[in-house]
């Protein structure tokens, strides 16, 4: 998948896995694309699954925080 490899590259050379430009971490959006491999390096790089959303973006996509949730559960 391309997005892993553009994932492990930045997180290789010290990307913060917790840093977005837009109001959604960017872990959530891993989760939204349902790209396991990349949901678990950024994990494991210190992506803090305790981030939260604006109160906008989270009535959106409050079905995909539920995935999010649930992922996080399932996986440690």
């Amino acid at each position: 998948m391309k997005s892993v490899n553009t994932a492990s590259l930045l997180l290789a050379r010290g990307a913060d896995p917790n840093a977005s430009i837009v109001p959604v971490p960017v872990l959530l959006f891993a989760v939204k694309n349902a790209d396991s491999e990349t949901v678990r390096q950024l994990l494991l790089k210190g992506a803090k699954p305790d981030l939260a959303a604006s109160k906008s973006v989270l009535y959106t996509l409050s079905l995909y925080l539920l995935t999010y949730f649930h992922f996080a559960v399932e996986n440690g």
